[in-house]
């Protein structure tokens, strides 16, 4: 009987097994599974036809054993009104899937929960459409900034893009006052050019808009300093039409020489330009400008007004590129800065500055020291810092406008320290390596009781020295030649308030500047030039 009841308890068993858990909807292949469900969106990208950005929302249905469900209702429901299917999701197909593409127009995150129904009693959330509306923004610069005095004009390329690469024809909308224009499409290339004008330096958080999409995007633009290389401010000086020059032009004396021909703009303009020299292979002319003319101290030592340089075209001896900053690390105390003079290999450059580091302004108390000479490593086309030589080659008056000699081994300069023959002389150094040795007053007749400066030489002609002087009457150029040691008479090459002479180093170009003055004194200077005949 015991063996009997086992064995119908057995069959009782397997009878019941197939039918047992029935009541447990969780291992039915029929019903729809969140946890097995899944819903996956691609990036948004813009469509400048809708004007909306766009996104694919992939939603997979399986039942409880990840299988499968065919045949699924697919429905989207937004937190807000800023997404919306473009149409109708289709069913779920053999493998589970309903595609469909949503709409957005906001920037940010957008979710949407997603769910799923095979009938009234079997509807399930299966997951959430997490769509961001993205937009990538980079600015660089696309040309050289433009300054007046501290407010500078940048100009710059912004390029858009979305999960796709650039976002093309779409009108895009700046915050930025300083920001022109403030509306803008960007073209083929997902671009758009514009200009910031600021005071502003270093980065700058720019904030724009797109049209019909709500929210904003950023990006950052830096805007360099001023510096070594930037392009020369515009001119704030304007020529009084009521002041008339004792000479508008400079008068040539010499035979030697063409007439007189004014550099052309960009170099040219309305401010001073003065101060001139060359590079060693004559293809840089070198500049002292001023915004202004007559200005305060503090508009002096600005970092706009010192040394620029351009470079010859090729069209011709007067025509120069833009002219450019030419920075000689002035400090931050600022200084004034001109009158260059290379060494033939390239290595230094000498100058003369008014900064605070001049003799005079050691002296206790101090002396009025308008110049001092200063000498600069060069490396890679750029100065480095500036060492005063010491009482080697300055004093605590005036030393500076000088040039070197065609080989570099003697540096000439004007000076109105004692021991010359009246008012400002030319003096010398022969350089001992590393060392200047005492300065000397080469006396008459290169120097006379009138003043006398801004020796230069040229390649072509080391033996012969250009300077100015006023010892005829308004300042002019002269030149004289070294023979059996000695100087000869100078001879009379321009007049009509002119200086600064720079001869081209085949010896055939005669830079100059001509100085606009009346009986009120000083009131422009630009450079000149003429051709040996």
């Amino acid at each position: 009987m015991v063996m009997k009841s086992n064995v119908f308890i057995l069959l009782f068993v397997l009878v019941l097994f197939p039918f047992g858990g029935c009541d447990d909807d969780a291992i039915r292949d029929d019903l729809i599974s969140p946890e097995k469900s899944h819903v996956e969106t691609s990036p948004a990208f813009y469509n400048p036809q809708t004007q909306l950005f766009h996104a694919t929302v992939t939603v997979t249905v399986n039942n409880a054993y990840g299988n499968p469900i065919k045949g699924a209702i697919v429905s989207l429901h937004p937190d807000t009104n800023n997404l919306s299917p473009v149409e109708d999701p289709p069913e779920t197909d053999a493998l589970g899937k309903s595609i469909f593409e949503v709409t957005g127009n906001q920037l940010g995150v957008n979710n949407a929960g997603v769910s799923a129904t095979l009938s009234i009693a079997n509807y399930a959330l299966v997951g959430v459409a997490e769509i961001t509306l993205e937009v990538l923004a980079s600015i660089e610069p696309v040309a050289d900034p433009s300054y007046i005095w501290d407010v500078g004009t940048f100009p710059l390329k912004m390029t858009i893009q979305d999960s796709r690469g650039s976002i093309v024809s779409v009108a895009v909308t700046t915050e930025n006052i300083e920001v022109s224009p403030q509306s803008m499409t960007s073209d083929a290339s997902g671009q758009l050019l514009f200009s910031i004008e600021t005071h502003e330096r270093g980065s700058i958080v720019l904030t724009f808009t797109i049209a019909g999409i709500e929210g904003t995007f950023t990006a950052d633009a830096v805007l360099p300093a001023f510096g070594h290389g930037s392009v020369r401010p515009a001119c704030l000086y304007d020529l009084d039409p009521n002041r008339t020059a004792y000479y508008d032009t400079p008068v040539i004396v010499s035979p030697d020489w063409s007439e007189a021909v004014k550099v052309s703009a960009p170099v040219t303009d309305n401010c001073p330009n003065d101060a001139i020299s060359l590079s060693n292979d004559g293809q840089t002319l070198y500049m002292y400008w001023s915004p202004i003319v007559g200005g305060n101290t503090e508009q002096s030592l600005h970092i706009h007004t010192g040394t620029y340089y351009a470079q010859l075209t090729g069209e011709g001896p007067g025509t120069f590129s833009v002219p450019r900053f030419y920075d000689l690390n002035g400090g931050t105390g600022g200084s004034v800065d001109g009158a260059l003079s290379f060494t033939p290999d390239g290595s230094e450059v000498i100058f003369h500055s008014t900064r605070s580091a001049n003799l005079g302004f050691q002296e206790n108390p101090p002396a009025d020291d308008f110049l001092d000479m200063y000498i600069a490593p060069i490396s890679g086309g750029i100065p480095g810092a500036a060492v005063n030589p010491g009482s080697s080659l300055n004093s605590i008056y005036l030393d500076g406008e000088h040039g070197l000699n065609a080989d570099g081994s003697i540096l000439y300069f004007s000076s109105d320290r004692p021991g010359g023959q009246g008012g400002l002389d030319i003096w010398f150094s022969i350089r001992d390596g590393l060392n200047w040795e005492s300065p000397v007053n080469p006396g008459a007749p290169l120097n006379s009781s009138q003043w006398e400066g801004q020796p230069n030489f040229g390649v072509s002609e080391p033996d012969t020295i250009y300077f100015s002087s006023n010892r005829d009457g308004p300042s002019a150029i002269y030149r004289s030649v070294l023979e059996n040691g000695s100087w000869t008479e100078p001879e009379l090459l321009i007049t009509g308030y002119v200086g600064e002479p720079t001869i081209s180093p085949d010896g055939n170009i005669l830079y100059f500047v001509h100085v606009l003055v009346d009986d009120d004194g000083v009131f422009g200077s630009n450079i000149w030039y003429v051709i040996r005949n």
